[in-house]
């Protein structure tokens, strides 16, 4: 019995190849706290576009406060001191060194106070850049600081989105084979132009490289 015969021709085929990405903003700004406290306030919610310079969170600095009250307190008694010793220098009644010990705690007590009001000013915390707010993992009421593992959120700009994969090494290898090019930056320029495809299967309208 005879067995039909197919006569196959040599063609190019195309193939490809599928990765997981994951997609990221072209800047991506960790919101983190300068100073301790508890979160009073949040402003914004997960997902939402946000403007530079917008009120994201509000720590609680009651305890700042108080005590910027007292370093406060500290600097006018500095210059009083200084205000009386100072004529008292000018008759030569006293030395000259006593003032210039009092001007120097001035100077100290100016700067205790500085510092503690940048610090309740950081009890105000903005977005530096516009973008979209991330995940919010911490809820009004947390104690939070500067060393959290976690950042209070992050803002992405999303006007141009990358997307990242990894290629293993006999994937990287057979890059490096197949397209020319002496850098890699010129072997991508050789590459075919990829797609996108979304969590719902849809394929992204524009295409990348």
């Amino acid at each position: 019995m005879p067995f039909p015969v197919q006569t196959i021709a040599p063609q190019d085929a195309v193939v490809f190849e599928e990765y997981t990405a994951n997609l990221e903003g072209q800047q991506n700004v960790e919101i983190r706290p300068k100073v301790n406290g508890f979160i009073q306030k949040i402003y914004v919610d997960e997902g939402q576009v946000v403007k530079k310079g917008q009120l994201l969170f509000k720590l609680e600095t009651q305890t700042l406060n108080q005590d910027a009250s007292a370093a406060k307190a500290n600097v006018t008694a500095a210059q009083v001191e200084v205000d009386r010793l100072k004529p008292l220098v000018d008759r030569k009644i006293i030395s000259n060194v006593l003032l210039e010990t009092a001007k120097a705690k001035l100077a100290q007590a100016k700067a205790a106070y500085g510092s503690i009001a940048s610090n309740i000013g950081f009890g105000t915390i903005t977005s530096p850049v516009n973008g979209v707010v991330g995940s919010l993992p911490y809820r009004e009421g947390s104690l939070v600081n500067a060393t959290n593992e976690m950042p209070l959120t992050t803002v992405s700009d999303t006007k141009i989105m990358r997307a990242y994969f990894s290629l293993n090494e006999k994937q990287m290898i057979n890059f490096s084979r197949t397209f020319e090019g002496n850098t890699v930056a010129q072997k991508l320029k050789n590459t075919p132009e990829v797609s996108l495809l979304l969590v719902d299967g849809s394929e992204y309208e524009i295409k990348g490289r």
